[in-house]
């Protein structure tokens, strides 16, 4: 009799053990206000199978809970609410990269589920006011115990501030880098992006899944449920941080409609104007944009660099996609102040713009003409010694070309390219150009759209 009872009181607290939580807590998080739910099985199969049913069923968009409350959370308000750092998750484990959680506010309104992974176990983490400081913003008592998360950050060890990894509205994720400074934002998709007469839908990660890295000190994988009313996803990222941040990407998608324009690995980027452009400009500040411009490396071996401008018109390539079509997507992203895969030609350095002719000498004002001068370096040009058989190569896709010729810049190792461009109309100019030594291309190509009669007389330094 007393062993049975033995035997069974063996078994409750084994049982208990396997419904307890299973981050590894140490005696710092005892006064922890973080709290799981019940274990769930999870794997990344599961995933994906519960993004195929859901792309069969109506979409069912995620209501704010409170929208009137959420409301008075402007952005001033917002900015006073922050997370208590004793009670990240990981933070006792022994993890590098401590995670805290993103409150919901007047412009992040729907709430998402955020699970911890372990041993192929699932369990949420559960929402409490107490998690967060609320200053003075009158907020302590006012909201309410089942609010929920708008996302998360991951935050660099205790030797470094800040966080270097973030996921926080629709499907929207950014790292800042080496640089710990944030600029250009990712998305798991990009739905009919500017497709006329019709706004763009932003589908939404909906639910999140961290896994610590049992292999890597420096790694972190988060899964993700995309749900939209044109597309439904399964994500996984494998984050990577030593130095620069790394992010190999996984992604599954299931149509529930026709989608006009479908953008995959989408980066998106602020720009108002650059150095190039700055005329336009109203504020005191020489350049404010997040982004200089986009390398591109094509499937014919062409390294290409186009600096970002602001046309008129939004202009796209697009091949439209059909209901019931699934894909899967596997990429990288390198969050990196350089790219990680230099090309062995010189690269684009400098992009300016001024007034048609040759200094100096006087001649009759081109109202339709204007100067283009691109710098570059490194490749085989970093050795080389002046000479004056180096030729830019131009293209336009109308207009006239002229005093196209090429210099290395005394002191340095730059060479610089310079012509001039006569055009008439409204309509924007394809412009390329790239350095060529007889047969030999030594430069990477310069892809430049310019709109005539957006000027600018200062430089855009890469």
């Amino acid at each position: 009799m007393s062993i049975s009872r033995t035997r069974r009181r063996l078994l409750q607290s084994l049982a208990a053990l396997a419904a307890a939580p299973l981050l590894r807590i140490d005696p710092a998080l005892a006064a922890s206000k973080l709290r799981l739910g019940g274990a769930q099985p999870f794997s990344w199969e599961r995933l994906r199978r519960h993004a195929r049913r859901l792309a069969a069923r109506p979409f069912e968009p995620t209501p704010p809970r409170y929208p009137k409350l959420l409301d008075t959370i402007t952005y001033d308000v917002y900015q006073k609410i922050r997370f208590r750092r004793r009670d990240a998750l990981f933070a006792g484990s022994g993890d590098p990269f401590p995670v805290e959680f993103f409150h919901l506010g007047r412009y992040a309104q729907q709430p998402v589920a955020i699970h911890v992974v372990e041993h192929g176990r699932s369990r949420r983490v559960r929402y409490s006011p107490g998690l967060f400081q609320y200053d003075d913003t009158g907020l302590a008592d006012k909201v309410p115990n089942d609010l929920g998360f708008a996302g998360f950050r991951v935050m660099n060890n205790g030797t470094e501030p800040g966080d270097w990894l973030a996921f926080q509205g629709a499907s929207y994720f950014r790292s800042a880098g080496p640089l710990n400074q944030y600029g250009l934002s990712a998305r798991g998709i990009a739905v009919d992006t500017a497709v006329p007469g019709r706004a763009e839908e932003f589908p939404r990660f909906t639910a999140f899944w961290l896994e610590e890295s049992r292999t890597d000190p420096h790694g972190l994988t988060v899964y993700a449920l995309l749900d939209g009313p044109s597309v439904t996803g399964a994500y996984r990222f494998r984050c990577r941080k030593q130095g620069a941040v790394v992010m190999d990407v996984r992604a599954e998608l299931f149509q529930r409609a026709a989608i006009d324009r479908l953008g995959i690995a989408p980066l998106t980027s602020m720009y108002w104007y650059s150095e190039t452009n700055a005329r336009r400009g109203t504020d005191w500040r020489p350049e404010i944009h997040d982004s200089d411009g986009l390398a591109l490396w094509t499937g014919a071996g062409e390294r290409i660099w186009r600096p970002l401008n602001d046309p008129p018109h939004v202009q796209t390539n697009s091949l439209p996609a059909a209901k019931g079509t699934s894909w899967r997507f596997d990429y990288r992203l390198y969050w990196v102040a350089i790219e990680p895969f230099l090309p062995a030609v010189a690269r684009v350095v400098a992009t300016r713009l001024g007034r048609p002719g040759v200094p100096g000498q006087h001649a009759p004002r081109d109202p339709h003409g204007r100067k283009f001068v691109i710098d570059f370096t490194g490749g085989p040009l970093a050795t080389m010694r002046q000479r004056y058989d180096v030729q830019a190569v131009v293209h336009t896709s109308r207009g006239r070309v002229g005093n196209a010729h090429v210099l290395k810049v005394v002191g340095t190792d730059r060479w610089r390219a310079s012509f001039d461009l006569h055009v008439t109309g409204a309509e924007p100019v394809d412009l390329r150009c790239y350095l060529r030594l007889g047969q030999r291309t030594l430069s990477e190509t310069w892809l430049y759209q310019f709109i005539p009669g957006d000027y600018g007389f200062d430089c855009a330094q890469r």
